[in-house]
């Protein structure tokens, strides 16, 4: 005879997680129709942290923000359920559908940095965004789900066991790590984790520690170098220093501004040294002329009074780019 929960019917296991096991379960009321999921706490020291699931989960109004429906504490195995996700976590589909398509990365994630910034709105900061985390519909909707070990602010501070690091050491934000004195969680926590899930879709599957996400260049990788402008938006999100990386609220913009520029193939400008030449693509354009490379005379340019004339020249089929610095902000010539 099944297993049953309350009015939810066992029809079959689903694994375990690190505090819970996970079935398939049906209403065997009829009241709601349809397969959900049923998480069952399996470690009785993780009560209040299951409960804070419980409660953050259903706190937070969000159509990508996972949907309990029932639960019970009380029961001799405290339960919640959850709706089922017909296709599996990201984790499950795997990142080679999404290896080298920015366009197919950005549009499963942006609606996970909606639900994080609805989540951040209330006070709410998950840490633990990983491939697993992340569900996806039957209609190809993603779901944030496992606030299991989420932090709110203001909120019972509900903690780990000592010493135990908060998040999958993958895709971690080095404040989150046991010992580290970064700071406090904060929105720019899920920032640093959610660039490390956004590299491991469009590399295939690649993972790396800490910061080092241009050990294992896409760009070489993926053999294209427009790919450096992933690089670029991941420079700004995975900083060591909380401080110091990009505001969460601006990930949006900046992830809709990468897809278009790789998309778009256009140049990445750091470093645009050594780059693909854009007119034969088979040599790669060095310093020619102007900066810390001689005069732009030399090729037959004259420098307007007042002006900061330089160039890149291809060194297979001699194409020339030409740049004016005058009163630019960012110096991508000297890095």
């Amino acid at each position: 005879m099944a297993k049953q929960y309350g009015r939810w019917r066992n029809v079959g296991s689903l694994g375990e997680g690190g505090q819970a096991h996970v079935y398939l379960v049906e209403d065997s009321s009829g009241k709601d129709a349809g397969p959900f999921v049923l998480k069952r706490l399996r470690r009785e020291g993780r009560l209040a942290l299951f409960q804070q699931e419980i409660e953050t989960t259903r706190s937070i109004e969000h159509p990508n923000i996972i949907r309990i429906v029932d639960f019970d504490l009380n029961a001799e195995k405290p339960y919640f359920v959850a709706e089922y996700c017909e296709r599996g976590s990201l984790a499950d589909i795997g990142a080679e559908t999404f290896q080298g398509d920015v366009k197919a990365a950005a549009r499963l994630l942006l609606p996970i940095v909606d639900a994080l910034e609805a989540a951040h709105r209330t006070g709410v900061f998950h840490r633990d965004v990983k491939p697993p985390n992340i569900l996806v519909r039957r209609n190809g909707e993603p779901v944030l789900a496992d606030f299991g070990i989420c932090h709110v602010e203001s909120g019972a501070k509900v903690t780990l066991a000592i010493n135990e690091p908060a998040g999958s050491l993958n895709y971690i934000a080095p404040e989150m790590e046991s010992g580290r004195r970064l700071g406090p969680p904060c929105a720019e926590t899920d920032g640093y984790s959610l660039a490390k899930v956004l590299y491991w879709m469009l590399s295939g599957g690649n993972i790396f520690a800490r910061e080092d996400h241009r050990a294992r260049s896409l760009v070489e990788t993926l053999s294209e170098q427009r790919f450096e402008h992933v690089h670029s938006l991941l420079d700004l999100l995975m900083v060591e220093d909380p401080k110091k990386r990009i505001s969460f609220t601006k990930l949006p913009g900046l992830m809709k501004k990468m897809e278009v520029l790789v998309n778009g193939n256009f140049a990445p400008l750091k470093p645009s040294i050594g780059i693909e030449c854009r007119f034969c693509g088979l040599g790669r354009y060095q310093r020619i002329a102007g900066g810390n490379a001689g005069s732009i005379s030399k090729i037959g340019i004259a420098q307007m009074a007042g002006r900061d004339t330089r160039a890149l020249r291809c060194d297979h089929c001699g194409h020339l780019e030409l740049f004016d610095f005058l009163d630019m902000k960012d110096n991508w010539w000297e890095n």
